[in-house]
């Protein structure tokens, strides 16, 4: 069954090679059913089931432009903070998730900064509480969070890698400045005001 993304781009391109072989096959063999040549009768339910592939083939072409767009928005955000850090190598980077589904992102960026060999400090906080979770499941992506947050020895207990996943620094030790990069990150449809005091502010808008 298509699940409509960019991972059904590979199947898709399988299915016409496979068709292409089978073609092949069935105009070797030359067998009919009742008066009717079987490559006949494949071609008939090749036209019928392409009609009905044209829709899917447009949803994929869909997912893979906008993963292809989102790809290209989220690298140019990673280079505009590599570009500050170089100006400002003493400025701490201050990661601000507003969403507990920022679970995976907050442990990519850092990888990506890191990859991007960034030497200032990166902290990580929290525009939410335990409260603030609706389920069970918020509440563990919050508690590892809030774990990351304040670099509790618990890191260890859940991730295989924690340095290298989730190794940003002790918010406990970040002392309040002005100088600083603050890397804000928001769903589209994030209404609430984040006072910020950081010189560079940076947001990443993701839907």
């Amino acid at each position: 069954m298509p699940s409509n993304t960019r991972y059904d781009f590979v199947p898709d391109l399988l299915f016409y090679f496979n068709t292409l072989f089978l073609i092949i096959y069935l105009k070797k063999i030359d067998i009919s059913f009742k008066k009717f040549k079987i490559l006949t009768i494949f071609f008939l339910f090749l036209f019928i089931f392409s009609i009905f592939k044209i829709n899917n083939f447009y949803s994929t072409y869909k997912a893979v432009n906008q993963k292809k767009n989102n790809t290209v928005y989220f690298e140019s955000i990673i280079k505009n903070i590599k570009d500050l850090s170089e100006k400002n190598p003493s400025y701490p980077i201050i990661i601000i998730s507003t969403n507990v589904w920022d679970y995976e992102l907050v442990s990519s960026i850092f990888k990506f900064l890191q990859y991007k060999d960034i030497k200032n400090k990166i902290f990580l906080r929290l525009d939410y509480t335990e409260k603030d979770m609706k389920n069970e499941l918020e509440k563990i992506f919050y508690e590892r969070l809030n774990d990351v947050s304040f670099q509790k020895a618990k890191i260890n207990s859940w991730s295989n890698n924690p340095k290298n996943e989730w190794g940003y620094d002790d918010i406990k030790k970040y002392a309040k400045t002005n100088n600083c990069i603050e890397f804000q990150i928001l769903t589209k449809n994030f209404t609430k005001e984040i006072n910020s005091t950081c010189k560079n502010l940076t947001k990443y808008i993701y839907n």
